[in-house]
This record gives structure tokens, C-alpha cells and sequence, in this order.
């Protein structure tokens, strides 16, 4: 009879701890997916400045649909299993800009990508590019770029 009883706390047992684990990662999974203010207004700010840039030159362009989906992919990157910094996410949409790509289509060549070179050599050549660079008004790093944002 101790053996059946000492069975069913066992059991018991691995199935609490089980449940717990579950919960733990589940509560994990939405505090990681979760921004805070200041994190969704930097996510909002970064889609802004990059949509309504990416359209100067399309006449049926739409600043706000643009800037929604821009920043989608943001929350997508920051948020996602690859969780992203946002200084990599202000590189990444510098190098969708000089490329004339979709943000979602560059992260997709780059992920694509087995030899994990490609944003490094991407990179350097974007920044080898002086025509661009001096015709360019983007802020060289994430850290002009918020500089540039609170002095807005």
C-alpha cells in the first residue's frame, strides 16, 4: 500500500512541477514579446523616419499604412526569438534604404544567408559609398539617431 501512495505523490509531484515549468516559460514568452513605453515610442519613431524617407518618390504613397507595417517588422525583430538590438534594427534599416528593399526582405536575404557575413560586408560597402553617405541626412549610428529624435 506505501508503494502505491508513494506512486501517486510522485506523479503527482512531476505533474505540478511540469505544470509550473509550462507556465513559467508561457509567462516568459509574453514578457519578452511585451514593450515598454519608452521601447514601443523608439520602435514608432524608427518606422516613422524610414517609411516616410522610403516614399518621397511614390505619388500613391501611404505615410501611415508605410510606417504601420515598418513598425511591425521593428516589434517583430525586437520582439521575436532572434530578439534584436535596436542599434542592429537601425543598421538593418539603413542598409533596406541604400538597397531599395523591404526591411522584411533584406532580414529574410540576411537569415538566408548561411556564412553570416553578408551584414558586415553589406555594411562596409554602404559605408565606403561617400556619394551616398554625403547625400544622405540619416544619422550614422542609433545613438545620433535618438539624439537627433529628442532635439526634434
Amino acid at each position: 500500500m506505501k508503494r502505491w501512495a508513494t506512486l501517486a505523490l510522485s506523479g503527482a509531484l512531476v505533474l505540478s512541477m511540469t505544470a509550473l515549468a509550462v507556465a513559467d516559460e508561457a509567462e516568459e514568452a509574453e514578457a519578452h514579446s511585451e514593450l515598454n513605453d519608452k521601447q514601443v515610442q523608439r520602435a514608432l519613431s524608427l518606422a516613422e523616419f524610414f517609411a516616410i524617407r522610403g516614399g518621397d518618390e511614390d505619388p500613391e504613397f501611404d505615410p501611415e499604412a508605410a510606417t504601420g507595417d515598418l513598425n511591425d517588422t521593428v516589434v517583430e525583430l525586437r520582439t521575436g526569438d532572434d530578439s534584436t538590438g535596436w542599434g542592429v534594427i537601425y543598421k538593418l534599416l539603413l542598409l533596406a534604404e541604400y538597397n531599395g528593399q523591404d526591411l522584411d526582405e533584406l532580414v529574410a536575404e540576411l537569415r538566408s544567408d548561411g556564412d553570416g557575413w553578408k551584414l558586415g560586408r553589406w555594411l562596409r560597402t554602404m559605408r565606403q559609398d561617400e556619394e551616398w553617405q554625403n547625400g544622405s541626412d540619416t544619422p550614422k549610428n542609433f545613438g545620433q539617431f535618438k539624439k537627433q529624435q529628442k532635439d526634434k
